[in-house]
């Protein structure tokens, strides 16, 4: 493929943006986030115009691997070369949320003010679920749990794409210890959406954790009745 195509050129040193741009695409694609940390940083430092676009990519990637300050180092980067597009917000303030959890009470400020300024998104883009659900996340950091709640409640009648809403419902009740919650709203997430494979693993997650495997059997034979998609019944 590409990867084994570019990888002599990369040996020998290669120093053509284009490249390490093909590289980096070729990597993301094929979910190797640490290989195309490297190959975007190497484009980056190559590339002789400014590129927003691919900044906040390096962000995003940064995201995946956990690196929280990288990627909120990188999403300020992107969003001075770009200051009106909200997706750069989003990853900006997803990264700096989880940044400023590592130490709740020297951060709960800067938390604060986050919530704010996702307020006002929430207000000009009322259809995004990661706005909501990154609403959701901080309101659990500042210990009130039944805004979180709600957030995600309205997020799932109220937003274009409910499922990640659901599921972040789920783990919001799993982790706050509610069991029963989690799976009846599992449950609810499984019969709005029967063809998507990730509702039904996370239900039979759900029942391992609870050490009901026979529920966790029955739900994985339900997903392979009801799954569409031949891709999603081989994950």
């Amino acid at each position: 493929g590409v990867i084994n195509a570019l990888q002599p050129y990369v040996l020998s040193g290669a120093q053509s943006p284009e490249v390490w741009r093909l590289l980096a695409e070729a990597f993301i694609n094929t979910r190797q986030s640490r290989r195309a940390i490297n190959a975007l940083e190497n484009y980056l430092r190559l590339s002789p115009q400014q590129e927003p676009a691919m900044t906040l990519q390096l962000a995003k990637e940064y995201v995946k691997t956990g690196d929280w300050n990288k990627a909120l180092q990188n999403a300020k980067i992107a969003e001075s070369l770009d200051p009106t597009d909200v997706n750069t917000a989003v990853i900006r303030i997803e990264a700096s949320i989880n940044a400023s959890a590592e130490n709740l009470k020297e951060n709960t400020p800067n938390l604060q003010a986050l919530a704010d300024e996702l307020l006002k998104l929430k207000t000009k883009y009322p259809d995004r679920v990661d706005i909501r659900i990154l609403r959701a996340i901080t309101s659990v950091h500042l210990k009130d749990p039944n805004s979180a709640e709600n957030e995600l409640l309205l997020a799932i009648e109220e937003c274009a794409e409910p499922l990640r809403a659901e599921i972040q419902l789920v783990r919001f009740y799993s982790q706050s210890k509610q069991m029963d919650k989690a799976i009846k709203a599992c449950h609810s997430a499984c019969e709005r959406h029967p063809e998507v494979a990730e509702p039904w693993l996370t239900l039979s997650n759900l029942h391992v954790a609870n050490t009901d495997y026979d529920a966790a059997r029955n739900s994985l034979s339900m997903a392979m009745d009801s799954v569409v998609e031949k891709w999603e019944k081989r994950s």
